[in-house]
Formats: structure tokens, C-alpha cells, sequence
């Protein structure tokens, strides 16, 4: 609905009907304990990919690479949240919550036990409770002992009838952190990512672009048309930020205890550089925003991973041993992931209004919750790896998606005419 066209007065007695809905709608979409087991939020654009966000905000199932990923991981990629006080460190945190069971293994592995990389070993929340309101995600964070409230917000624009901005190849987040003590407290916000690059073809890069601040993950030594070759980048418009380019580059796991210690010690993180990639290795980096909160008020960190992964070829059916590449239709529009983020910064309010009205005029209807359920969690398909975008913007869809490919091409009329 375009706000411009209806009067203040209609629109706020539209908005009064809309919140007492909701307030009865929310309840039905929250997930926690052994109930959320299962969830995946997708967050990208149309014909972009995505990635997931699990319901103790593990983000799950990479697949920003051109074709599915399920359960796939981006190695140790996290948010983390510090709170310091007179100089000395309050409480330091893996932003998730606990792993829900069983603990026997994943359905990669039975007996294995969970991965390192989901990180459940680390200090963290007790619990965290996602409201899955596609497209839109709220995750709270439960546990008395951290001394503050905080909560995760993430989406990717979903506009009716604006195609360009549903199809940003990024996800977008803002933690809000509630100091809920006596005293002031200055918490840090910090988004730690793997470079995606093949091994030892990595390269990590500080970068400042008008407001916003951002470490590019790129290839170096990697071909443009290769299905490797590509960018990730960590941002944030926070005014105080500090970084390291690189995590310490070890045996084993020293590159997260390393980090680890780094993170939880009083003060800012230090820059670390390596002068070139490492064979075998792919490096990590991490990007902390930090603001001083007043005891009752609250701060908000925005952050966003946004990618740029151009090459797109038939793996399903190829037709010959060096099957065709052609572009991402958001390869088009943008020239690089730093081009993505400094796009999405500028339009953040926007975008996340116009899809926060969609969502609150889609749950706020009187149809009962397993029908929203149903028509969210079909619209969500859009934002999947099932839907590919090609270089004039047309689209084309599976079936629906297997573990790691795409299930019966060709965009066929028997499934895609029920919509």
C-alpha cells in the first residue's frame, strides 16, 4: 500500500487494526527447544540464493553458490556480542542459543557428534526463541545471566511488484542490545566470516565507502568465468568499529581460540595481515561495531553479509564436458559485493518498511495460522536456490531442491501453473 495515497488519520486507524491482529497472529510462528529443530529462514534475494538462519541464529545452508547446499556451513561464521564495563569484561558470547538435540550427529554424519563449526562448545546464550514471520525473522536471546537484553532482527526485502529490490544477493541484520543493569556499558557487536575462496586462493580487505564500513572476502589467482571466482562481504554502518583482517593461521583449531581470546579481552580487536594466502588455508575475518548504552537505554548494530558470485552453469543436465556459463541476472545490476553492500546501506529504512508492511498486512489477516504458515512458507521458495534469475531477469524454477542440485528443470507448467 503506498502510504502517500491515504490519509494520516485512515492510516492510523489501519495501523491501531494491524498491531491488534498481529498481537494475536505472532504467538503461532515461535519457535524454540526441541520445536525449532528443523527451521531454516532463508535470507537472500530472488534468484540470488540465500543462507539460513537456524532457529538459535546458526547461520545454516549456504547456498549463495549457484546451486543448493543444504546443511552446508561457511566455516566458523558468527555473531558474537562483549559487554565491558570500568575496564574489565562482563560477559562474552556466541550469539546463539542452545543446540537442540540429539546430539548423536547430523544427517551428514550419524555418530560424529555436532560440528566444531556450529560452535555449541563456546560460551553462549542459554536459549533463543525465533519468530518466523517470513519475511521477516526475529530471534530473542534468553538468559538472565548476560547482563543485557538482546535481540536479532534479519530479512531480505520482499516488495510486491518490485522485482529489482526483492533480489538483492544479501542479508540484512540489526542486534539490538537493551543494557538492563545500573551502570554503563559498552557492548561490542562482531560478525566473524570464512573467506569462501578455494584454499590458498583467498585474499581479506579493509574497506571504508562513505558510511560504510566492510571487509571484502575476494579470489585472487581464480578465473572471472570459474564457478569459484567471487566476492563476500561483511558490513556495518556503526560509527565506532574495529577489525582484524586475518584470524591467526595455525594447526587444528588455534585460529578460533586465537580469535576467541582476542574477542573476549578487554578493549577493541588489533588488526592482524599476512602479507599473501596460505596453501590449504581459508582465512577468517571479523568486523566489531561498539557503542557505549546508558543503563535503560539501548543501542542497535546493523550489519549485513552481502555476495557477489557472478557463474551460473547447467550442473543438472550439462551438455558437454565444458558446459556454457552465463551470469546472475544480479551481476548485471552490481559490479562487486562492495557494490551490494554500499546499495543496500543506502536504502536500508526503505526497504525494511515496505517489507515490514507486507509481512504485518499478510499475518495481521483473519486467515487462520496454518494457512499463513502455508502461503509464507511457499512464498520463502522465491528467495531459494529452486529459483534462478538469468542475465535478462527472466525466471526460471525447479521442481523444488535435493541436497545439493536442483530436482526436474525447466520451470514445468505442472508444478508451477498450481501457483
Amino acid at each position: 500500500m503506498d502510504r502517500a495515497r491515504v490519509s494520516a488519520g485512515a492510516w492510523e486507524k489501519l495501523a491501531q487494526v494491524v498491531a491488534r491482529r498481529l498481537e494475536g497472529t505472532l504467538s503461532s510462528f515461535r519457535y524454540r527447544g526441541s520445536a525449532a529443530g528443523a527451521v531454516s529462514f532463508p535470507l537472500g534475494g530472488i534468484g540470488t540464493g540465500c543462507i539460513g538462519l537456524s532457529a538459535n541464529a546458526r547461520l545454516v545452508d549456504w547456498e549463495i553458490f549457484n546451486r543448493p547446499n543444504k546443511g552446508g556451513l561457511n566455516g566458523f561464521t558468527h555473531f558474537a556480542v562483549k559487554a565491558e564495563a570500568g575496564g574489565r569484561v562482563l560477559d562474552t558470547r556466541v550469539l546463539i542459543g542452545d543446540q537442540a538435540p540429539p546430539y548423536s550427529g547430523d544427517w551428514r554424519g550419524f555418530g560424529f557428534g555436532l560440528q566444531r563449526e556450529y560452535m555449541a562448545g563456546l560460551p553462549h546464550f542459554r536459549e533463543a526463541e525465533l519468530e518466523g514471520t517470513y519475511p521477516i525473522a526475529t530471534v530473542r536471546f534468553l538468559d538472565e545471566s548476560f547482563p543485557g537484553r538482546v535481540r536479532l532482527t534479519a530479512f531480505n526485502p520482499f516488495i510486491p511488484l518490485d522485482d529489482a529490490n526483492s533480489s538483492l544477493p544479501a542479508a540484512f541484520f540489526e542486534i539490538e542490545v537493551e543494557n538492563t543493569s545500573k551502570e554503563a556499558i559498552e557492548y561490542t557487536v562482531c560478525l566473524s566470516a570464512q573467506n569462501p575462496a578455494p584454499p590458498g586462493k583467498g585474499v581479506n580487505e579493509y574497506r571504508e565507502v562513505r558510511r560504510v564500513k566492510l571487509i571484502l572476502l575476494s579470489t585472487t589467482g581464480v578465473a572471472e568465468d570459474a564457478m569459484e571466482y567471487g566476492q563476500l562481504a561483511i558490513a556495518t554502518d556503526a560509527s565506532e568499529v574495529s577489525y582484524q583482517e586475518y584470524w591467526y593461521r595455525g594447526s587444528w583449531f588455534d585460529s578460533l581460540q586465537v580469535f576467541w581470546r582476542d574477542f573476549a579481552a578487554p578493549g577493541r580487536l588489533s588488526n592482524r595481515c599476512y602479507p599473501k594466502p596460505q596453501a590449504m588455508v581459508r582465512d577468517h575475518a571479523s568486523l566489531a561495531a561498539h557503542a557505549r548504552v546508558e543503563p535503560g537505554s539501548s543501542a542497535k548494530f546493523r550489519f549485513l553479509i552481502a555476495w557477489f558470485y557472478p557463474n551460473c552453469r547447467n550442473y543438472w543436465n550439462p551438455e558437454s564436458e565444458r558446459p556454457r556459463v552465463w551470469r546472475n541476472y544480479y551481476a548485471t545490476v552490481f559490479s562487486s559485493a562492495v557494490d551490494v553492500a554500499r546499495y543496500c546501506f543506502e536504502k536500508w529504512d526503505k526497504l525494511f518498511e515496505l517489507t515490514r508492511d507486507f509481512r504485518d498486512y499478510l499475518f495481521a489477516t483473519t486467515a487462520p495460522p496454518y494457512v499463513l504458515d502455508a502461503v509464507a512458507s511457499n512464498l520463502s521458495i522465491l528467495k531459494s536456490p529452486t529459483v534462478l534469475r538469468l542475465e535478462d531477469g527472466s525466471l526460471y524454477g525447479f521442481e523444488g531442491c535435493a541436497v545439493d542440485s536442483g530436482c526436474c528443470e525447466g520451470s514445468c507448467a505442472h508444478v508451477w501453473r498450481y501457483a
